[in-house]
C-alpha cells in the first residue's frame, strides 16, 4: 500500500459510480469531481449508474459490487434536513446499508453523503482542487488482497 503522499495510480483497476439523482445539484458536481480524480489516478471507463435517491445507494452499490467485477464502488449523495426526523432516518439507513454492502462483498464502497440544512446547491470542494486538499480521493484500491 502506497503512503498517503504517493501519487495515487489507479491504472488496471475496476470502478463504478452510482449516484442519487434526487438534489442532482450536488451529486452532479460530486460525480464530475470523483471522474476527474479517477481520470488523474489513471482510471479509465468508469461508468455511472443514477438511483432515485440516498436511499437507494446501498441496493445499487451492493449489486454492482456483485455483478460487476468492480475493485471499488463509490456511493455519491445528498440529503437535505427538513423539518421531520425524515432526514436522520436517511442519512443513518444509507450509511448502515453502504458499510453492511461493503461488509457482504468483500468489495472496497467508499461514500460521500453530503448532509446539509441549506436548499441552495452546497459549493464543497470536489474534484481535483480538492484532491490537492486532501478532502476527495478515490477508494483506496486493492487494500484487501
Amino acid at each position: 500500500m502506497k503512503p498517503p503522499d504517493q501519487p495515487l495510480d489507479a491504472r488496471g483497476l475496476r470502478f463504478a459510480i452510482v449516484a442519487s439523482r434526487f438534489n442532482h445539484e450536488v451529486t452532479e458536481l460530486l460525480v464530475e469531481g470523483a471522474l476527474e480524480c479517477f481520470t488523474a489516478s489513471g482510471a479509465s471507463d468508469v461508468p455511472v449508474e443514477w438511483v432515485p435517491g440516498s436511499f437507494e445507494l446501498p441496493l445499487a452499490a451492493r449489486a454492482i459490487a456483485e455483478t460487476r467485477g468492480v475493485d471499488a464502488v463509490v456511493a455519491l449523495g445528498c440529503i437535505i434536513r427538513g423539518g421531520t426526523p425524515h432526514f436522520h432516518f436517511v442519512s443513518t439507513e444509507t450509511a448502515s446499508g453502504l458499510m453492511s454492502a461493503m461488509l457482504e462483498t468483500g468489495i472496497p464502497i467508499s461514500a460521500s453523503l453530503r448532509r446539509t440544512t441549506a436548499r441552495r446547491p452546497m459549493r464543497a470542494p470536489v474534484g481535483l482542487r480538492a484532491t490537492k486538499a486532501g478532502t476527495r480521493r478515490p477508494p483506496p484500491s486493492r487494500w484487501q488482497r
